[in-house]
């Protein structure tokens, strides 16, 4: 079950480099490389594709992690900078030896615009033009006075050109990692 979830912020500042930084645009800027980076090694960025009597395409920014304070380091992050977001813990059968998933997702056009223009200019990776992609989409979706109108031709491209980055085959090998992914028809991942 996906639950609004508060950081704590006594993670933040516990070493001596985040007293150095006076400058609160300074930390700003960090904090926003920081987690930029964090969704471009560990992140999704995308559309999600649900057929629930209608086409519905869904942009979303996910990080599924084991380190539970890493993802409380972004929440923070992302509740400083008056974006909203939801955690779910994954449970894992105790018989299965595999630490516990922690997810961070912010889904929705308004709230991944924000998103997406608070960390774009921080990213370098190919994930830089998915999330373009994602922002556009949303900035076309949003431009419309009636958000329940049909797909036009220029959203289904744009959600064709980023399920143009995973291959045929049933596995995927991701080009910033050695892991490899399932491949679903309902979800484009980066």
């Amino acid at each position: 079950m996906l639950e609004t979830h508060k950081a704590d912020s006594s993670l933040l500042g516990n070493n001596g480099a985040d007293n150095k930084i006076d400058n609160q645009q300074e930390r700003r800027s960090i904090d926003l490389s920081w987690v930029a980076g964090i969704i471009e090694g560990e992140g999704y960025i995308g559309l999600s594709r649900h057929v629930v009597g209608y086409l519905q395409y869904t942009p979303r920014v996910q990080i599924i992690n084991t380190d539970d304070i890493m993802l409380e380091n972004v929440g923070k992050i992302l509740k400083e900078n008056g974006l909203s977001y939801f955690r779910k813990r994954h449970f894992v059968d105790k018989r299965v030896k595999r630490k516990p998933c922690h997810d961070l997702v912010i889904c929705g056009i308004k709230r991944v615009i924000k998103t997406l223009e608070l960390i774009i200019p921080y990213m370098r990776t190919k994930k830089k033009t998915n999330a373009e992609l994602v922002y556009k989409f949303c900035l076309e979706r949003l431009s419309k006075s009636n958000k329940f109108r049909k797909y036009t031709d220029k959203e289904h491209n744009i959600y064709k050109e980023l399920r143009q980055w995973v291959d045929k085959d049933s596995w995927i090998e991701s080009p910033e990692t050695i892991r490899l992914t399932v491949k679903t028809d309902d979800i484009v991942q980066t």
